[in-house]
């Protein structure tokens, strides 16, 4: 067994088994066979869970009893020819390698346009009692209510009885949707239009979990939800007026490995982008809000720990489970742009460039252009948010 503390990247080359949802336990192959052959339940011994992502390199083999174990537990089974680890290269180019300008922090007068197009956010730039509840969004609970700063507008909410637990804003902060649950655990999504002092209550079905939710445009939004049973949908509501939410149920995702639901906003703002397991893969796509339809657009060996889309452009960027940045565009194979090991990673609209911190640098990929900008920042980045 090797015990791997987070955080950490793994660049796997020999066959393991990783925990998909601690990512701090993986174990060699001849280990993990020998641990749960003939067992129920294949428990992860850090936190339980029973969901393994397997990678079986080579000549190796894993029998059938043990694999469809893992597709039924909530894992994946995925097989690989022994190759050499491909480098971070940003495919602008094949025939000339990506240009890496190194910036020093303390210059501010000469760094490259691309490292100016991000807000770094810290919880030391909040308000005091203030914390983070989505991109570009702070809250802070109180006996009277819940205060909320969502893009530098202002929103009072009423008392609940858990601190909220995610919200998103629209581009001008005018709406909002928090995440709460009342006395009895059930899953509410209060909806604040700011020209009205009264919040809207969107209720889940008793036993289902709310899960990641986006702002489409100034009036509709997306979230997930997830049943008793497991198995997650795509919802988009709307604000009908200032007193008035409608709701529809968009698409099935199926059973999802546990973790942050993946949701992003793409092609127009007319598309949502997440993904959903496909067999022993997992695929990202694309579904489209006018009909409803569904076009793959990757196919993974994993659940990514990241996916962000170009609202204006077709663009898509993940992080890996082992730490991997790529991205693809319709039409193109994925690429290898970078490696790290924190879970932050922006794209500006159109889809021109990336951002990501790793090991206190933020580095940013310019894919017109063909290169990479890198600089220091200071520890703590929690959020990173394109200025367009």
């Amino acid at each position: 067994m090797v015990w791997a503390p987070s955080p950490v990247e793994l660049a796997v080359q020999c066959s393991s088994a990783t925990c998909i949802n601690c990512k701090q336990i993986v174990f060699c192959m001849e280990h993990f066979v020998e641990l749960y052959t003939g067992h129920a339940r294949y428990e992860c011994p850090h936190c339980q869970s029973t969901a393994w992502w397997v990678a079986v390199y080579g000549a190796d083999t894993l029998t059938e009893e043990l694999s469809k174990g893992v597709e039924v537990q909530g894992g994946s089974v995925e097989h690989h020819q022994m190759a050499i680890v491909e480098p971070p290269v940003l495919q602008a180019d094949a025939t000339e390698p990506p240009i890496i300008e190194d910036v020093d922090e303390d210059s501010v007068a000469e760094l490259a346009p691309a490292l100016t197009e991000w807000t770094l956010l810290r919880r030391s730039d909040l308000p005091p009692a203030f914390e983070f509840l989505g991109l570009g969004i702070a809250a802070r609970r109180h006996s009277d209510g819940v205060d909320v700063i969502a893009h530098r507008a202002t929103h009072e909410l009423p008392r609940c009885a858990e601190p909220p637990s995610a919200a998103a804003c629209s581009r001008s902060g005018r709406r909002l949707v928090v995440q709460v649950r009342d006395e009895r655990g059930q899953g509410i999504i209060l909806c604040r239009d700011s020209s009205h002092s009264a919040a809207i209550a969107l209720r889940a079905r008793p036993g289902d979990r709310l899960g990641t939710a986006v702002f489409i445009d100034e009036v509709r939004f997306a979230y997930l939800v997830t049943d008793p049973s497991g198995r997650t949908a795509v919802f988009e509501g709307a604000f009908d007026g200032p007193r008035r939410v409608r709701s529809r149920r968009v698409a099935s995702l199926g059973m999802l490995a546990q973790g942050p639901g993946l949701l992003a906003v793409g092609d127009g703002r007319e598309a949502l982008i997440t993904g959903r397991r496909q067999g022993n893969h997992f695929e990202l796509i694309s579904i489209r809000l006018r009909d409803n339809s569904i076009v793959s657009l990757a196919l993974l060996g994993a659940k990514p720990r990241r996916l962000v889309a170009a609202e204006r452009g077709s663009r898509i960027a993940w992080i890996s489970l082992d730490g991997e940045i790529r991205h693809s565009a319709a039409g193109e194979r994925s690429s290898l742009i970078g490696r790290t090991d924190e879970n932050l990673l922006a794209i500006t609209s159109d889809g021109q460039r990336l951002a990501w911190v790793n090991s206190n640098r933020l580095e940013v990929a310019d894919l017109a252009a063909g290169a990479i900008h890198q600089r220091p920042v200071q520890s703590g980045v929690i959020q990173i948010i394109p200025k367009d």
